[in-house]
């Protein structure tokens, strides 16, 4: 059974094209902000990770890392952050509060699989 991505992007043309990268491998789910993502997981529909943009209007990819990390029916889920930002301190603060990781637009799509596929089996591994 494939595993399940939700994407959480306020682009609608981004949230389009990784769905169609990462359908050939996952299910994908698609959420229009953080907002949108915390309604999902709050409703009992997990997924087995979440793929979310930094930059977005109202809450933040990091605030829904916060909101993911912070509570116990959701912390076990990796997130993983793009963003066009590529400063340091930016990298930081996420990973600090729980990202499982922080990749920077633009970036390669094979890169993009190569480092989901990776979060996924660590998390797995956890889990068991």
């Amino acid at each position: 059974m494939k595993k399940w991505i939700l994407i959480v992007d306020d682009n609608e043309m981004m949230r389009e094209f990784l769905a169609h990268l990462l359908s050939e491998n996952y299910l994908t789910s698609q959420a229009i902000s953080c907002e949108d993502a915390i309604e999902q997981l709050k409703s009992g529909n997990l997924p087995d990770l979440v793929l979310t943009d930094f930059a977005m209007s109202g809450k933040s990819g990091l605030d829904l890392v916060k909101e993911v990390k912070g509570s116990p029916i959701t912390s076990h889920i990796p997130v993983i952050l793009l963003s066009s930002n590529d400063k340091s301190q930016y990298r930081i603060d996420c990973l600090a509060q729980g990202a499982d990781d922080y990749i920077i637009k633009p970036f390669n799509p094979v890169e993009l699989r190569l480092r989901i596929d990776k979060v996924m089996s660590a998390a797995a591994i956890a889990k068991n």
